[in-house]
């Protein structure tokens, strides 16, 4: 009895946070755009020869864009989790 009233309370708090806080968009504003992606490669190859890491890596592309910039970054790690290239 005591679990269902827990979740029942969390379903509850979840559910009046969600309804307090939303309102509709503003229609003068462009919304922030944010995307991503992962690349996961085994030979490490780069654009440019030098920074070639020539072992297996993963790629993290990240895109933010609001009405006039944008940012996309990329950050390249090898597989043992250490910083490969940053592409700013």
């Amino acid at each position: 009895m005591n679990a269902i009233f827990h979740n029942l309370l969390l379903v509850s708090l979840l559910l009046l946070a969600h309804f307090s806080f939303s309102h509709p968009p503003d229609s003068t504003q462009t919304p922030l755009r944010i995307g991503g992606g992962v690349t996961l490669t085994n030979n490490g190859i780069s654009l440019i020869p030098t920074f070639t890491l020539g072992k297996p890596a993963v790629m993290f592309d990240l895109a933010v864009s609001g009405k006039r910039h944008s940012f996309e970054p990329q950050f390249r790690f090898s597989l043992e989790g250490k910083p490969w290239t940053l592409l700013f």
